[in-house]
Formats: C-alpha cells, sequence, structure tokens
C-alpha cells in the first residue's frame, strides 16, 4: 500500500512539472505575441511618420521649383521696373516713347510671371486641402473637377458610381483625383480629362484619361509628374497604382485600384485595366 502511494505521488509530482512546463511556455509565448505585436505597431507608426516626411518633403521640393523660383523672377522684373522708371526720368520725345514701352513691357511680363505663380499656387492648394466626405464619394468629386474645370477651362466628364466605400479607399481616392487634376493642368495641356470609378469584384478602380501631350510607353513612370508620392500613398493604403500612354500626343491613363470593402486587399497579380480616350 505505501509503495502504491509512493507510485501515485511520483505520478503526480511528475504530472504538475509537466503541467508547469507547459504553463511556462504558454506565458512565454503570450510575452513572444505582445512583444511581436508591439514591434509591428512600431513598424506601423515609422511607416506613417516615413511617409508623411516623404509627402513633405515632396512638396518643400515642388514650392521650392515652381512658386519660389517664380516669385524669385517676379522680384528680378519689378527691379527691372524701377531701373526703367528712374532711367525715364527727364527724357522727352522719341527717347521717352521708347522708354515708355519698355516699362509697358516689364509691367506685361509681371502681369504673367503673377498669373503663373497664382496658377501653380491653386495647384498646390487642391492637392494639399483637407480631404472632406461628409457627403457621398460622386459628390466630392463632382465638386473637385467642377472647381478644375473652372479655373482651366478643361472639359471633366464624369462617371462615378453612387457607392459606399470603405474610408481609406474614398481618402485615397480623392487625394488621387486632385493629384492626378493637378497633373494634367500643369504637363498635359488637355482640353479634356474622363474620370471613372467602378467596382470591379472585390476592388473599387479609379481611372483619369487626358487627351493631353501623353508622353513615350517606355519612359519610366516616376520620371516628372510628381507621381512618387501618389504611388506611395496608394500602395500604403494597401492599393495599386498605374499610369500609362499609348504615346506622344496620345494622352494618359491613371488608374489606382483599392479595397472595395474593408478587409480586402487588391490582387497584386491582376492585370491593370487602363481606359485611354
Amino acid at each position: 500500500m505505501e509503495r502504491l502511494i509512493v507510485h501515485i505521488r511520483s505520478a503526480v509530482t511528475r504530472l504538475a512539472l509537466r503541467i508547469g512546463r507547459h504553463l511556462d511556455w504558454g506565458r512565454e509565448r503570450d510575452v513572444l505575441v505582445h512583444d511581436l505585436l508591439k514591434a509591428r505597431q512600431r513598424e506601423e507608426t515609422l511607416e506613417k511618420e516615413a511617409a508623411v516626411l516623404s509627402e513633405r518633403t515632396r512638396l518643400a521640393e515642388e514650392m521650392h521649383d515652381t512658386i519660389a523660383q517664380d516669385l524669385s523672377g517676379l522680384r528680378f522684373l519689378v527691379e527691372q521696373a524701377r531701373r526703367q522708371t528712374a532711367a525715364s526720368a527727364g527724357l522727352s520725345g522719341t527717347a521717352a516713347q521708347e522708354a515708355h514701352k519698355a516699362t509697358l513691357a516689364t509691367l506685361d511680363a509681371m502681369d504673367q510671371a503673377v498669373s503663373t505663380v497664382l496658377t501653380q499656387a491653386r495647384c498646390w492648394l487642391a492637392t494639399t486641402n483637407p480631404v472632406s466626405l461628409e457627403s457621398s464619394l460622386k459628390d466630392a468629386f463632382g465638386r473637385i473637377t467642377a472647381r478644375f474645370a473652372q479655373e482651366t477651362g478643361v472639359t471633366a466628364d464624369l462617371d462615378i458610381a453612387d457607392i459606399k466605400l470603405p474610408r481609406e479607399t474614398e481618402v485615397v481616392f480623392v487625394r488621387c483625383l486632385q493629384e492626378g487634376l493637378s497633373n494634367v493642368q500643369r504637363h498635359a495641356q488637355a482640353s479634356r480629362v474622363w474620370v471613372r470609378v467602378g467596382i470591379e469584384g472585390d476592388e473599387a478602380q479609379l481611372t483619369l484619361t487626358d487627351d493631353g501631350v501623353g508622353f513615350e510607353t517606355a519612359m519610366p513612370s516616376d520620371t516628372g509628374f510628381g507621381l512618387p508620392g501618389m504611388r506611395t500613398r496608394v500602395q500604403f493604403a494597401g492599393g495599386t497604382f498605374a499610369i500609362t500612354s499609348p504615346g506622344p500626343g496620345h494622352g494618359t491613363s491613371l488608374a489606382v485600384r483599392m479595397p472595395a470593402r474593408a478587409g480586402t486587399t487588391p490582387d497584386p497579380d491582376t492585370p491593370e485595366q487602363m481606359e485611354v480616350a
């Protein structure tokens, strides 16, 4: 009997040790999972901060290359007008008339420079304005394209399905539309744009097509046009981005695919469906 009791106690001790080891393993696993989740959260935070920094850098470079340089040129024209006005003082006859013509030419150049800076400032504001989606995506697109058409004279044709998409998808689409129209205004020399939003399976797709100058098919898509920031924004949100052109003089088409429902991601192996007018 005593031997049986000893055997039972030994078995219970071994079982307790085994259970203890399993409990220790479970606690270690929980700690590891917790650490992995914290590491992933830190990684996501760093990715977001890097995306914001990249966007700010791009905007700063764009302002330096456009608005800042044109303002410097405008300042030079102002100084030139002052010198011409001072030089014309006391002149008479033909010399005074020639000086007056030169001053008028400088003032015309100043007027053109101001118009250029104003257009560029509007483009920049159009790409950085806060996105408001209190109304439907269709209404938001309507307001953006109407303002674009009013400021540029470029006709905008809309084909927007009356659908409700995930918030992040709608924000990305609005930002890409703003950036795309800004690029059309600055580079495409287009007279018409076509904007379409629709659903294809689990994906929502935005296409923006213009009838402008286009570019060589072999041209790298990230060269010029201010597109790297747009591509990064789309990819960071889980979407895909493509821009193509049949060739010089045949326009450009931009396509963005994003999840149509929360919790889904586009299939990167699915070919882009491009519409070129």
